[in-house]
C-alpha cells in the first residue's frame, strides 16, 4: 500500500519504515523541494525509481538507481513544475532493511 505524504507541509519532514522486494510507492509532499533516501543496511542494496513502477508490484529491473550499503544516502529534486513525478518508489535487493526519508525545502 503507498505512503500518501501529499499534505506534509512543514519541513524538514522525517520518515523511516521498512521496505521489502516489491515496488512500495512514496507519494511525495506537494510542497517539498528534496528527498534524501538512506539506506541503514550493512548489506542490501536499495532501488529508487519513478517510471514503470507500480506499488505492490514486482521491481522493474534497470529502471532505478542503486543506493548502496553501509548508510549510503542520495538526494533527489522534487516537483520540477508540471514535469515533476508526484510519487518515487523504493525496494530491496533482499530482506526487508529499513530506509530513512528525509524531505525539505530549498535553502533550508
Amino acid at each position: 500500500m503507498a505512503m500518501d505524504l501529499e499534505s506534509i507541509n512543514i519541513f524538514p519532514h522525517y520518515e523511516s519504515f521498512a521496505v521489502a522486494t516489491t515496488a512500495k510507492e512514496i507519494k511525495v509532499p506537494e510542497t517539498a523541494d528534496f528527498v534524501q533516501v538512506q539506506n541503514t543496511d550493512a548489506s542490501i542494496l536499495i532501488y529508487i525509481g519513478q517510471n514503470g513502477q507500480t506499488d505492490g508490484g514486482s521491481w522493474v529491473s534497470g529502471k532505478q538507481f542503486t543506493i548502496p550499503a553501509a548508510n549510503q544516502a542520495k538526494e533527489i529534486r522534487l516537483n520540477e513544475g508540471s514535469s515533476g513525478a508526484g510519487s518515487i518508489f523504493i525496494a530491496s535487493a533482499s530482506g526487508t532493511p529499513t530506509v530513512n526519508l528525509e524531505f525539505t525545502k530549498a535553502g533550508r
